[in-house]
């Protein structure tokens, strides 16, 4: 016998009474009985057999927990496993193996709880707060970019201006800061929700060091001796700098001058490798060692 007919009789047992056609159960019962009719098909018993396990089956299995049920539950694992709130720019701290489970466990009941196809979904504020517990459950697992889409969408499904909102937009804020997305946090996050509540004092706070750290100067990339002397053009103007400098016995003067106490052995060392890389010497003009005048020594070279 084909699927069709097994869940046909099924249907006409009573196997799917009680269960919202689309809904988490039909699809559970569905499951159960795909998998009686898969043992059938291997040769175990007949369909009359495998459909009666199935409704056995069902009868013994528990009833998928209601979207509510699963809120609660998911409510507690977070309220128990979460860290204490920190700031939002600081990365979360290395969960232990108990906590990271519980918070996983949190975010499949949410995603029970969240799902469209239940047969009692959440209304809007439900909606919005399982949405925010799964932000805070996801962005302490390090995952900013799912708490930043449930964010989103908690803005979305709670009433405008309530508790909900503002903190649906103060996790926004944390979770793009944690993206490094400073000037986001602020302008989608934190500043929504302090035109709202001006006189909160800790959302300003998050919002101000949010602003602040986006208007941070930030440090000039710096260049190695090694980026200078790969480029070709510094080394040709470096070459042609070299040739004229010790072509002229007065600017090695001027270089000397540079140094009224005198070149320490680091000093002279320097110069003299910069001098032999750019003539492709074999040697230093100078060893580091060397007691002389190392500008007499460059202007008796060039002589």
């Amino acid at each position: 016998a084909s699927w069709d007919a097994f869940e046909a009789q099924l249907r006409a047992t009573g196997f799917f009474e009680g269960a919202a056609p689309g809904s988490e159960e039909e699809r559970r019962r569905l499951a159960l009985a795909r998998a009686r009719f898969d043992e059938r098909a291997r040769g175990v018993g007949g369909v009359r057999g495998a459909a009666a396990a199935a409704i056995r089956s069902v009868a013994a299995a528990p009833p998928a927990a209601p979207p509510a049920a699963l809120l609660e539950r998911a409510s507690e694992l977070v309220a128990h496993w979460s860290a204490p709130a920190a700031h939002s720019a600081v990365a979360p701290p290395s969960l232990a193996a108990d906590a990271a489970a519980g918070l996983r466990d949190a975010v499949d009941a949410l995603d029970g709880a969240l799902a469209t196809t239940a047969a009692e979904p959440l209304d809007g504020r439900e909606r919005a707060r399982a949405l925010l517990l799964r932000a805070t459950a996801r962005l302490e697992l390090g995952d900013p970019r799912g708490a930043t889409a449930d964010s989103r969408a908690a803005v979305v499904s709670a009433p405008h201006g309530s508790a909900a909102w503002l903190r649906a937009h103060v996790k926004l804020g944390h979770a793009l800061e944690r993206l490094g997305e400073l000037r986001a946090s602020v302008a989608e996050g934190y500043r929504p929700a302090l035109e709202h509540d001006p006189g909160n004092a800790v959302i300003r706070s998050y919002h101000d060091s949010a602003v602040a750290r986006a208007n941070a100067p930030t440090a000039a990339p710096t260049v190695g001796d090694d980026d200078l002397m790969a480029d070709p053009e510094v080394m040709s103007l470096a070459s042609t700098m070299a040739s004229q400098l010790l072509a002229n016995p007065a600017m090695l003067a001027q270089v000397y001058a540079m140094f009224p106490d005198g070149m320490d052995g680091a000093d002279a060392a320097q110069l003299a490798a910069l001098a032999s890389h750019l003539e492709g010497a074999a040697a230093p003009l100078l060893p580091a060692s060397s007691g002389e005048d190392p500008a007499s020594r460059l202007i008796d070279k060039v002589d």
